[in-house]
């Protein structure tokens, strides 16, 4: 009856520490989802709105960024799933996936409070949860579209689940194990692999102590099948996905075979020494996924954790923490989110430390202070990182400026358009924004296969983020192409395509009849110097039609008037009346070249329709 009674109080302590943690948190669930690794943020949301929007179907996630049919499989979208479930009670999508965000972290919490508490105690168990909710990490990505703690608490469910069947608290136990564990890896195998390892490594409370009984258990079909199950699942689903990859020329890249994967995950031994990286590692390890200050009571928990009753297990749960990041380097040197896989590992081993020093206190007024240092090191840390995590708060936040190209886009296409888009990698922010489909060519994907494959008809309208430098050669493979604003372009394979743009290019051969119709405003050749200072040109009153001499290079470009983007050099440019600026006089500059050579400037007026 105590016993139970202590779990009565122990609950209403978390439930209470709970809605504590989740307050603070409330105010910033309607912030855009641009505060920090939107591209993350936006390809999990996307999916979900589609879901919602279309009806579910888990086995062919959309994420319109690479083409028709737009299928993208990622991680299994159980995340999703939940955030579409939110949008059926009317939450619009950015709230709604912070809110499922939030549910997988309160959960998250309470598998954590369920398993310390099996290993410790109910006190190192609060404690655990109560660091866990409070630091810089948790106080940014508990409230975003990520998939980070739907995977962290079904991974610690899998442990608790796994080590109760284990101790022989009865077989019920083995296939809700199973269960969590299938879900953690469909969701994020490496989250999965870290919290697999503390299951497999430690010691049960029945098993004895002899080596070859540790083998002996280690090779229990029962046990093997609780890693072996889920990582086959994983496995099976990585090559699904990568099946429905290698059907599409703009998105193969993003098999888990190729160079890029291997890159991105595991990194190289280079990567590992160089001083750089090693400082930025330890340093979020250290300062957010736990708090610079409170690393202290980490090491103290380590310390206690090599002489606790159960020390093979907490040897695991240290192990969880060191080997995942020293496996996936290259993911973890480059995106701070990873560190939510080993969070409440740390947290757990903080709880630990913190409560071996209370424990040694003789007098009250000293377990007093050891808990107002524990407070004090969480409070101070979240003050010195505060920079980090206080963006939640800012629903104008936009590091990336991205909500403005958003708006250009969505403003200036139809919701039935169809976007190309150069320059922005495969993030799917801007499009996601825009509310547009389209095709996003990157380094990785690039090539004259894809460039072929392109419909025609179906992109008018390319977004290139910066037109100075990248490849705007890309809307060559177009007879037509105009600037309708900075970074926005027409293209076309008929003139009608791009009659709304401001400064149009082309080769197409008629227009030499326009030119020998028009008013010949200069017939020497005007070498343009490319820079930033250009040169003067004459400018007609019906519009002024540039005549470049051909030989320039193919990533040649030039500005004229400035009245948008700098287009692809070709062989007739042509500045409309309406968007010659006054004086008689127009400023052309170019780029991509030393100089560009204009053998005649004509005063005449192209008919686009």
């Amino acid at each position: 009856m105590n016993a139970l009674r202590r779990v009565a109080v122990d609950v209403r302590i978390l439930v209470a520490l709970l809605v504590v943690a989740v307050i603070p948190r409330l105010p910033t669930l309607g912030q855009p989802l641009l505060e920090q690794h939107s591209f993350r943020q936006t390809w999990t949301a996307w999916t979900a709105e589609l879901f919602h929007e279309r009806g579910f179907d888990l086995f062919r996630p959309l994420v319109p960024i690479f083409g028709p049919p737009f299928v993208l499989p990622s991680e299994f979208p159980l995340f999703q799933t939940l955030g579409a479930v939110v949008m059926t009670l009317g939450v619009p999508t950015d709230p709604a996936m912070r809110i499922a965000g939030l549910v997988t972290f309160i959960g998250c919490a309470v598998a954590l409070w369920l398993f310390a508490r099996d290993l410790s105690d109910g006190r190192t168990a609060l404690v655990a949860v109560a660091i866990f909710v409070t630091t810089p990490l948790a106080l940014l990505w508990s409230r975003t579209s990520m998939i980070e703690y739907l995977a962290l608490g079904a991974g610690i469910a899998y442990v608790w689940a796994g080590m109760r069947w284990r101790d022989g608290r009865g077989p019920r136990w083995w296939p809700v194990a199973l269960l969590f564990g299938v879900v953690a890896a469909l969701v994020k195998p490496p989250t999965f692999a870290a919290c697999a390892i503390p299951l497999f490594l430690a010691r049960d409370r029945i098993e004895p102590a002899a080596a070859l009984s540790y083998v002996r258990t280690r090779l229990d079909p029962r046990l093997i099948a609780l890693g072996a199950i889920p990582l086959a699942a994983s496995l099976a689903w990585l090559a699904y996905g990568d099946s429905i990859k290698a059907t599409e020329p703009a998105a193969s890249f993003l098999q888990s075979t190729g160079p890029l994967w291997r890159t991105y995950y595991y990194g190289s031994f280079a990567n590992r020494v160089d001083p750089i990286q090693l400082d930025r590692v330890g340093g979020e390890l250290t300062t957010l996924a736990i708090g610079r200050f409170v690393v202290a009571f980490v090491a103290l928990g380590i310390a206690a954790a090599v002489r606790a009753p159960r020390a093979s297990l907490w040897a695991g749960i240290i192990a969880s923490i060191v080997l995942p990041i020293e496996i996936f380097w290259g993911a973890y040197r480059q995106h701070d989110y990873y560190f939510v896989a080993v969070s409440a590992q740390l947290a757990l081993l903080a709880a630990a430390g913190a409560m071996w020093s209370w424990r040694r206190m003789r007098t009250n007024t000293a377990r007093a202070v050891v808990g107002a240092l524990v407070v004090a090191t969480i409070a101070a840390s979240l003050w010195y990182d505060s920079g980090y995590w206080t963006r939640t708060y800012d629903n104008a936040y936009d590091p990336g400026g991205l909500a403005a190209p958003a708006r250009l886009i969505a403003a200036d296409t139809r919701p039935t358009d169809d976007v190309l888009v150069v320059g922005l990698g495969y993030d799917p922010t801007v499009l996601y924004y825009a509310k547009r489909d389209g095709l996003m060519l990157t380094n990785e994907n690039l090539s004259n296969e894809l460039l072929r494959s392109i419909p025609h008809g179906l992109y008018r309208t390319m977004f290139v983020s910066d037109p100075w430098s990248n490849p705007l050669w890309i809307s060559r493979a177009w007879r037509w192409v105009g600037s309708r604003a900075f970074s926005l372009y027409r293209m076309a394979d008929a003139p009608a395509g791009v009659a709304d743009a401001f400064v149009i290019a082309t080769d197409e051969p008629s227009v030499a009849d326009v030119a020998a119709a028009g008013r010949v405003l200069t017939s020497a050749p005007l070498r343009i110097p490319c820079g930033f200072d250009g040169l003067d040109v004459p400018s007609g009153g019906r519009g002024t039609l540039l005549e470049l001499r051909i030989g320039y290079p193919i990533d040649a470009r030039l500005d004229v008037g400035h009245a948008g983007s700098p287009l692809p050099a070709r062989h007739w440019v042509w500045l409309p009346a309406a968007a010659t600026p006054s004086g008689g006089m127009v400023r052309v500059t170019c780029g991509g070249a030393s100089e560009l050579v204009v053998d005649r400037v004509i005063d005449a007026a192209l008919d686009l329709h």
